[in-house]
């Protein structure tokens, strides 16, 4: 999971923004997947960021996804990542 190097210290400060009002607390993992493009190679520089895709509640609980986007130097898309994380009530 290399992606998961260069994707999740943008998708933290997504999850600790102020705006999200995430309970880390009572947070869950709750799904991850990604979307490749072309290979990244040693040397490479990648860049990424992130957005919340939505926030919803089913059943009691908090719903949070967010998505990376990380491209390299060339401007290509290397991966989009999608997080999804559940906050379980108090």
């Amino acid at each position: 999971m290399f992606a998961v190097i260069y994707s999740t210290p943008a998708v933290v400060m997504a999850v600790f923004d102020p705006d999200v009002a995430m309970n880390f607390a009572m947070e869950v993992h709750g799904a991850q997947e990604f979307r490749w493009g072309p290979l990244v190679i040693a040397g490479e520089e990648i860049t990424t960021r992130a957005s919340v895709k939505d926030i919803y509640e089913h059943d009691g609980r908090g719903f949070y996804v967010f998505e990376t986007v990380s491209v390299n130097q060339r401007g290509e898309t290397v991966c989009t990542g999608t997080w999804t994380d559940i906050v379980r009530s108090a």
